[in-house]
């Protein structure tokens, strides 16, 4: 089963081809589980040194109490791509072992989609990104969606997106430098001195 926030607009069909990396960059964010969240993130550089960053689409898919949604995660990879990036929550020991075998399988969708596609995949832990980018920094940007409990997943999978933005270093050579600046209009858009040491 999937969900999508009421307020969002499909623009996959604007997307058909190739990205051009000169003018856009396009990210998914992934929160992975027995309901996935994930986001679409696009990054636009025309005619302005600063980038428009627009979510282009958002929301879940599965339930927690039916967790087989691998073809429908599949799927909206395929729909909403291509993608300059993918931001994956990395798999952290916890204490509820189904959890945590749940989330492994939809890592592996994840994977095996960024080998088949040749596009880069960064894992990282669910701590660095919730810690950071909390509820009132997602607010901030207009990236924050309500009810809380009901859009949890997808909100988690936008906090992956803004941490990898904002605070990671492992950027793919070849999109550094957008990335970079993208870097600088949310933190100014956040009035961030200080990032988190990485």
């Amino acid at each position: 089963m999937q969900k999508q926030p009421p307020e969002q607009k499909l623009y996959a069909q604007l997307f058909t081809g190739r990205i051009s990396v000169d003018t856009a960059l396009r990210l998914l964010g992934v929160d992975p589980g027995g309901a996935t969240g994930w986001s679409v993130v696009q990054i636009n550089f025309h005619d302005s040194d600063e980038p428009y960053i627009e979510v282009v689409q958002r929301g879940q898919v599965g339930d927690p109490d039916k967790h087989e949604h691998h073809a429908e995660l599949e799927t909206i990879m395929q729909t909403y791509g291509p993608f300059t990036l993918i931001v994956c929550e990395r798999f952290e020991h916890r204490n509820n072992e189904f959890a945590e075998l749940v989330s492994l399988e939809y890592i592996g969708v994840v994977k095996a989609f960024c080998q088949r596609c040749h596009v880069p995949l960064v894992l990282q832990g669910s701590s660095e990104a919730k810690h950071w980018a909390d509820n009132s920094k997602l607010a901030q940007l207009g990236f924050l969606i309500s009810p809380l409990r009901m859009w949890k997943d997808t909100n988690d999978s936008m906090r992956h997106i803004v941490y990898f933005i904002c605070c990671s270093n492992k950027r793919p050579a070849s999109v550094s430098a957008l990335i970079l600046k993208a870097r600088s209009a949310l933190l100014q858009r956040l009035k961030v001195q200080n990032l988190p040491r990485r």
